[in-house]
């Protein structure tokens, strides 16, 4: 256990070189708001309260790689003839590799909405809302934990039991980050509906470092365009093409949902969906997983369940991935008419 943690402490030396986030392989498009914080507010009742959980494992061992918590609040503050303003806060908390390396934060979030184009009743149009997000993090890992390399016997292979001469202990630094977002998008009721978006995080690029010196993380860059077509009354398919770079690397997911019943109309919906993922690697961008997904919506209530694998192809040596997603989301409180302003169900 301890020779894999030194394996995740070489991957953990690798991001802190690259200043980069954890690598996560299951999409984000299951919490709206982890993808643009212009997405903040963008729900039909004054509130939502959402929850998410991920866990990621090595197979065949099942030895735990990635664990990953998210919990978040929005309400709509207040609204005018066209417009409305929404705030959030959000928490996360990730665990990575048998290390301990773990990464939390906490962020207040605040966003702007206008219908820019459209009926007075709100119902179609186009509109576009700017987001905003600040907020605190920490990274830390425990060195105890590792095995070092001048504790292994380069004859054997094996730990010698001499203590390490490297630097060992608890290491964490906080520091304070900034991001935002933009999106667009436009809806013809029982039709289609059409997003498009951008945000950029860690726009003061904080420093990381552990050791006292300077280690700026990495600009991350998502782009977004996703579409719901209306293929019959209770049938709707929804494409989507989500980006992410950040430094010299570089993620993308393309996939479809379909969606069975309205919301509109009926109180219960079915989604499934497939997507891949593919990431830049020597320079060439490959299909590396697949993802599957699963959703159940409710007048109040949305649930989800993510699955995710390496796409594996045979000689290939590499990690052999699996992934597994939970995320929930429930809306609540009655909305003044007055600020109704009409969103897809992201």
């Amino acid at each position: 256990m301890k020779q894999i943690g030194l394996i995740v402490f070489i991957i953990f030396l690798q991001l802190a070189l690259y200043s980069q986030d954890i690598n996560v392989i299951l999409p984000h498009y299951l919490t709206s708001t982890h993808l643009n914080p212009a997405f903040t507010g963008l729900h039909e009742s004054r509130y939502r309260f959402s929850l998410r959980a991920q866990d990621e494992w090595l197979k065949p061992s099942r030895l735990d790689f990635f664990n990953h918590y998210q919990v978040a609040a929005e309400m709509k503050i207040v609204g005018w003839k066209r417009d409305q303003l929404s705030a959030g806060m959000e928490v996360r908390h990730a665990v990575l590799g048998s290390s301990k390396f773990a990464s939390t934060a906490g962020v207040l979030s605040l966003a702007y909405t206008r219908q820019i184009f459209g009926t007075g009743i709100k119902r179609g149009g186009h509109f576009i809302s700017f987001g905003a997000e600040y907020g605190f993090g920490q990274n830390t890992i425990n060195a105890t934990n590792l095995i070092f390399g001048d504790q292994i016997d380069p004859t054997t292979g094996n730990t010698n039991g001499n203590p390490t001469q490297d630097p060992a202990g608890i290491f964490r630094v906080t520091y304070g980050d900034l991001s935002a977002g933009l999106l667009w998008y436009w809806m013809e009721e029982k039709r289609f509906d059409l997003a498009a978006g951008v945000a950029a995080y860690h726009l003061n690029r904080p420093n990381v470092s552990m050791l006292g010196d300077q280690v700026s993380l990495y600009m991350r860059w998502n782009g977004f365009l996703t579409a719901g077509i209306h293929l019959t009354p209770k049938v709707k398919l929804e494409p989507g093409l989500i980006m992410h770079w950040q430094g010299p690397h570089s993620t993308m997911f393309t996939g479809s949902n379909i969606r069975f019943g309205v919301m509109d109309t009926e109180n219960f919906s079915f989604k499934t969906g497939l997507w891949f993922q593919g990431n830049e690697r020597d320079n060439n961008f490959n299909l590396t997983y697949l993802h599957f997904l699963v959703s159940l919506g409710m007048q109040k209530w949305d649930v989800s369940l993510g699955y995710g694998l390496n796409l594996v192809l045979p000689g290939e040596l590499i990690n052999d991935f699996r992934g597994l997603s939970l995320s929930m989301q429930y809306y609540f409180g009655m909305e003044n008419q007055r600020y109704k302003l009409a969103c897809p169900r992201f």
